[in-house]
């Protein structure tokens, strides 16, 4: 673009009307030029902005039909991704389906497994119980044959025991009374004495007279040893069947302890007197 103040100050500076006419000129030719430069370059500008906005429209068009084509791509893209997609969720369900079938398969031949095991192991326990009823029958049957033989034999036992036991009370009250009667046939009564010899006198003054025994050691210990005797057979017998008679029996047997410690210490030995 020409300096427009370099022709202005070229008029302002003119002193000779050849130099101010030249200087017009020059500006006007300056002016006439840029114009005309400046018109040519709007032309073409204006062509190349025509041309620009056909390709530009051009290719407007041909971005939409690229656009249409690529939305209808990406349409049939995303139809084939749902396609995909709801295939894979159905094959997933086939799967997740086919799984359980064989789980469940499973799960039921392990129930049949579990269950044949369980009818063996109840067979085997129904086998063991029938063996177990038929052996405790076999056992009370044996147990009822002894308890009959037993009872048989304890009822013999016990007539023996009662039959024994009367022969027993027969042996101790024949040598009670022969005791007591020994005791009374051979006793004396005399003046009893202290250990220095004095005679031993009441409250009243009179002397005190005592029984004593005439017999040989020798038959009081053989009573002794006969009473002991019977009294343990006695004991035994009747511990076993006639419980009832134990009581009665070692009162008779302490009052036969108590007869013969009388003879043992009222008893003149022969080698006293």
């Amino acid at each position: 673009m020409a300096n427009i103040n370099t022709y202005l100050n070229q008029i302002l500076s003119a002193t000779h009307g050849e130099e101010v006419r030249g200087a017009i000129h020059d500006s006007i030719n300056a002016m006439n030029l840029e114009s005309t430069e400046a018109i040519s370059v709007a032309s073409t500008a204006q062509d190349s902005a025509a041309n620009s906005a056909e390709n530009a429209l051009t290719s407007k068009n041909a971005a939409e039909s690229s656009a249409a084509t690529a939305q209808a791509a990406e349409t049939n893209a995303l139809t084939s991704k749902n396609a995909a997609e709801s295939s894979a969720a159905t094959a997933q369900a086939a799967e997740t389906n086919a799984l359980t079938s064989k789980n469940a398969a499973e799960s039921s031949a392990d129930t049949a497994s579990s269950a044949a095991s369980t009818a063996s192991s109840a067979a085997d326990a129904a086998l063991a119980s029938k063996n177990a009823a038929e052996t405790a029958k076999n056992n009370a049957q044996y147990s009822a044959s002894n308890a009959s033989s037993s009872a048989s034999a304890a009822h013999l036992s016990e007539v023996s025991a009662v039959s024994a036991a009367a022969n027993a009370d027969a042996l101790v009250s024949g040598l009670t009374v022969g005791g007591t009667a020994m005791l009374l046939g051979n006793a004396i009564y005399q003046d009893l004495t202290d250990s220095s010899g004095a005679n031993l006198l009441d409250s009243s003054g009179t002397n005190i007279s005592g029984r004593s025994l005439l017999a040989e050691l020798k038959d009081i210990l053989a009573i002794n040893k006969d009473i002991s005797d019977l009294k343990v057979l006695i004991l035994y017998f009747l511990s076993l069947l006639v419980p009832n008679r134990l009581t009665s029996l070692e009162a008779t047997s302490i009052q036969l302890d108590g007869s013969i410690t009388s003879l043992q210490q009222h008893a003149l030995l022969d080698n006293i007197l």
